[in-house]
């Protein structure tokens, strides 16, 4: 049987996503010369 991590349940719902978002928003802003190198392109 798989056991939830108890802590993982105590995150808010947009905790990952809005701290990677940040990251990489602040990470394309400093270096902007970088954009399009990802294959993920925005």
């Amino acid at each position: 049987m798989v056991k939830i991590n108890e802590n993982y349940l105590k995150l808010p719902g947009s905790y990952l996503f809005s701290t990677i978002a940040k990251k990489v928003n602040a990470y394309i802003e400093a270096n902007p010369d970088k954009k399009g190198d990802s294959s993920w392109n925005r």
